[in-house]
């Protein structure tokens, strides 16, 4: 017995009675097009009722999605909130630097990718595995890690080096994070247009 995600939307901020009309034909649509299945039929069927949670609009669809699968009851109610229909929009400012991170990720990504291509030095028949502390015969070993527990037998100079390029990567991430945050907070002050998420979980 599992569970799945189940959504739909409606344009605006719809009333109670607009949603529960809405949420009685999309169970009489899934009924025709899933079939019963026993209560196991994965969509809006498996649940009886629609709660209306409207003491929030919520800035995106990420977060009311968020907050209706947090607080639906599997077998007994979907949550209906409001957010609101921003579009992200970066200025040329924004678009010219977000461009211009993503290029430096890339060139970060092709050298993180030949650090990975770097294999194990088989000059040396074994070496011990700075995990599992086991002796290992390298002319055995596929790939680079310790065939005992999985640790890697690169050498802590490479590791050190891919790590540092990593976590580069990882700051590029996070700056273009910021720049699509702020152009989306921007986007949501002035957003006038809304949307209804009735969202839960379906029996499956």
């Amino acid at each position: 017995m599992g569970a799945c995600d189940i959504s739909f939307e409606l344009k605006g901020k719809a009333s109670k009675e607009q949603i529960e009309k809405a949420f009685k034909h999309q169970r009489e649509n899934d009924s025709e097009e899933n079939g019963h299945q026993s209560g196991y039929s994965g969509d809006f069927q498996t649940v009886n009722k629609v709660d209306c949670h409207f003491h929030t609009v919520f800035n995106s669809y990420n977060e009311a999605m968020e907050y209706c699968l947090k607080n639906a009851q599997k077998w007994d109610s979907v949550i209906a909130v409001y957010y609101k229909d921003a579009q992200c929009v970066l200025t040329k400012r924004e678009t010219a630097k977000h461009a211009a991170l993503s290029l430096e990720k890339v060139k970060l990504g092709e050298e993180l990718s030949k650090l990975d291509n770097i294999p194990l030095n088989n000059s040396k028949a074994f070496q011990t595995c700075s995990g599992c502390k086991s002796r290992i015969s390298l002319a055995h070993v596929k790939g680079v890690n310790c065939p005992v527990c999985r640790n890697s037998l690169r050498p802590k100079r490479l590791m050190a080096k891919m790590t540092a390029v990593s976590n580069k990567i990882q700051k590029i991430t996070d700056k273009q994070n910021v720049i699509k945050g702020n152009a989306l907070a921007r986007a949501v002050n002035k957003c006038k247009d809304f949307k209804t998420l009735v969202a839960g979980w379906g029996a499956c």
